[in-house]
């Protein structure tokens, strides 16, 4: 069942999908979870075979994002307990990489952007002084690093390399005041 999807810059669809109805201890089905389709609904690929994340039962899909060159995917296998695994596959769906991430990337972190040159942010909510600040995903830790970049918005994706926020502190009619920012430059 597709639980997530994706447009790449040449229009293609990629969508992220899980067998439901798993429950723990049962023997889980082998299949791919992600699909690649033309804009005719012609599949171009399949990849990440579902055996190649160590779980009993279940694996959510949470999003797809496009970058210029890849793809991710935010994988949550297993139980409710289990990290996350940020999943980036290349135009032709072959796998370039997968990195663990911490609990904290579900109950702390939220709203994220993959800029076209393939950098991944994410917001992190300051309830304290009701800013969000900017946290860019680092490969080689596979953590996230603090930016200099607080505000009083929320991120919500990316424009190219720009990144688009939703302005909390304006008072617009129209409930709804974007803004665009340049996303810093940090160690892919």
């Amino acid at each position: 069942m597709p639980s997530a999807l994706c447009f790449a810059e040449d229009h293609t669809i990629w969508v992220g999908g899980e067998v439901r109805g798993a429950t723990e201890g049962a023997e889980a089905w082998e299949y791919k979870v992600i699909r690649h389709y033309s804009r005719d609904g012609d599949q171009l690929g399949e990849s990440v075979e579902r055996s190649s994340f160590r779980v009993d039962y279940g694996l959510g899909i949470g999003w797809i994002l496009a970058a210029h060159d890849r793809i991710g995917v935010m994988t949550y296998p297993g139980k409710a307990s289990d990290p996350p695994i940020w999943v980036e596959l290349d135009l032709r769906s072959q796998e370039i990489g997968r990195w663990t991430l911490s609990r904290d990337d579900i109950t702390r972190r939220f709203m994220h952007a993959f800029t076209s040159d393939a950098r991944l942010f994410a917001s992190e909510w300051d309830k304290d002084s009701k800013r969000s600040r900017l946290l860019a995903f680092d490969r080689a830790t596979s953590s996230w690093q603090k930016t200099d970049i607080t505000l009083n918005a929320l991120l919500l994706s990316a424009d190219g390399n720009d990144l688009v926020y939703w302005d909390r502190s304006t008072e617009d009619p129209a409930g709804c005041h974007l803004i665009w920012i340049a996303a810093p430059k940090v160690r892919p």
